[in-house]
């Protein structure tokens, strides 16, 4: 079965692009180190996902699981306001006009 294996990987390599015996002999090379036997470990360790690499200090990146809460919509935000915090809003948002204009003014004359 080590023809079917060398045929597999010269196939792979084609596909996958790479143009040299270089890249086929460090394909085989790699599955030779993992243990590959067959065609079907083969394909089972080039379907498997690849482990994300150290960053540039060696040191694994973190993954953190996401929330539940993540995804979910907001009911806070969907609920309509009330007419006391409207009210609260444009008053705020008066206080503040005027305070813009008073420094406008200061700055021109």
């Amino acid at each position: 079965e080590p023809q079917k294996v060398i045929l597999e990987a010269i196939t792979l390599s084609a596909r996958g692009n790479g143009r040299t015996w270089r890249f086929v002999f460090n394909k085989l090379n790699f599955w030779r180190k993992q243990g590959v036997k067959s065609v079907s470990d083969a394909i089972n360790l080039e379907n498997k996902p690849i482990a994300s690499p150290p960053n540039r200090f060696g040191k694994a990146i973190r993954t953190e699981q996401q929330p539940e809460w993540l995804g979910k919509e907001d009911q806070q935000l969907k609920r309509e306001a009330t007419p006391e915090e409207i009210a609260a809003f444009e008053e705020e948002k008066r206080k503040l006009f005027g305070r813009i204009k008073d420094y406008k003014e200061q700055k021109s004359g």
